[in-house]
C-alpha cells in the first residue's frame, strides 16, 4: 500500500500562506507500507517540487508495477513522467502560479492519464503508453488561465 502526505491542517484552515511552504507544513512524501505486516517499508521524499501529493493511481493491468502520483516532480523507484510548468501571472500571491493537480485518472486500457489542474484550469490527457516519453495527447479541455495546449510533438 502507498499513501501520501497532504500536509498539516494548520496550512489549510487559515488559507494559503507562503511562509507555510518554508515551514514545511505542506506534504512532500509518499509512504510505502507492507500490507501483510502493516509496517512501513519506505518513505519517498519528492522534494520541494513535489509538494501536496494528493492521489496515487496504478495501472489496471495487474502484471505491471507502475503507478502515478499527482505531483509535478518526483528502495521503491520513482521518476518524473509528466511535469506541469507554472504560469507567469499578475495580481496573485506569487509571480508564478504552480499547477495544483486535484484529480487523477488512468484509462481502463492503461494508455492515457487525465488530470485536473485546479489553479490553472482545465483537464488534460497524456499518452502514458511509454511513461519515459509521456506527452500531452489532447489540448486542455475546460477553463482557466492556461487553456491553450497542443498535441504531442515528435
Amino acid at each position: 500500500m502507498i499513501s501520501s502526505s497532504w500536509g498539516a491542517s494548520a496550512a489549510f484552515t487559515q488559507g494559503f500562506n507562503l511562509q507555510h511552504v518554508s515551514d514545511g507544513l505542506y506534504g512532500r512524501h509518499l509512504y510505502v507500507y507492507s500490507w501483510p505486516n502493516g509496517g512501513s517499508k519506505q518513505t519517498l521524499d519528492l522534494g520541494n517540487t513535489g509538494l501536496l501529493p494528493l492521489e496515487i493511481r496504478f495501472l489496471h493491468d495487474p502484471s505491471k508495477d507502475r503507478g502515478f502520483a499527482m505531483t509535478p516532480d518526483g528502495s521503491w523507484n520513482d521518476e518524473v513522467a509528466i511535469s506541469v510548468k507554472p504560469l507567469k501571472v499578475q495580481n496573485w500571491s506569487l509571480p508564478e502560479m504552480p499547477g495544483l493537480i486535484t484529480d487523477l485518472l488512468i484509462s481502463l486500457d492503461d494508455c492515457f492519464l487525465y488530470y485536473v489542474n485546479w489553479l490553472n484550469g482545465g483537464v488534460r490527457q497524456y499518452n502514458i503508453e511509454n511513461p519515459k516519453e509521456s506527452c500531452i495527447d489532447r489540448p486542455s479541455m475546460g477553463w482557466g488561465t492556461d487553456s491553450k495546449r497542443g498535441p504531442c510533438s515528435g
